[in-house]
């Protein structure tokens, strides 16, 4: 329909794509018009439907990061590790559910302040693993269920952990 092609030839959406596509990360095909395009993730309702999302260490930067500003809820795992140059998480600020684990380990993110501020759901494991730079996390306020497990550790500067003040199930 013309709404699902318009958001789809968006700036945003095809910046995702081309940060999907650097990485190998799904099935990503040029269409007429030189337009990107994949299955795998549907613009008007955000929802990004891959079993895993991995970065190779070290591959990923803040401003490809950025790019899944238009994700709202990704089906499958989604795990940031091994990504040191990862400074800010901004790009999941519009992140309201993952259907799998999510998992940021080894990054060098100094602050989580208002880290996932949308985000209500993770329906696997929640794990904050390694962040040696971590001196704050403030976030994840709106979080109401973890299905698996909530892991914080090997983060040893991390002196303030507030938030997760919403979170009934784990």
């Amino acid at each position: 329909d013309a709404q699902r092609k318009k958001l789809q030839h968006s700036a945003p959406v095809q910046a995702l794509l081309h940060t999907l596509k650097t990485h190998g990360l799904a099935q990503i095909r040029t269409v007429q018009g030189g337009w990107l395009h994949s299955d795998a993730f549907d613009p008007v309702f955000g929802v990004l439907s891959l079993p895993d999302i991995t970065f190779a260490p070290g591959a990923l930067t803040d401003e490809q990061l950025k790019t899944f500003g238009v994700v709202r809820h990704v089906i499958g795992h989604l795990r940031l590790r091994g990504q040191p140059q990862l400074t800010d998480l901004g790009g999941l600020n519009a992140l309201l559910a993952v259907e799998g684990d999510l998992c940021i380990e080894n990054t060098g993110v100094q602050v989580l302040a208002d880290a996932l501020p949308m985000l209500e759901r993770i329906k696997g494991q929640c794990q904050l693993l390694g962040n040696l730079q971590l001196t704050r996390c403030e976030g994840f306020h709106r979080l109401l269920s973890i299905d698996a497990s909530l892991e914080i550790k090997d983060s040893p500067q991390l002196e303030s952990l507030v938030g997760f003040d919403r979170l009934v199930e784990i």
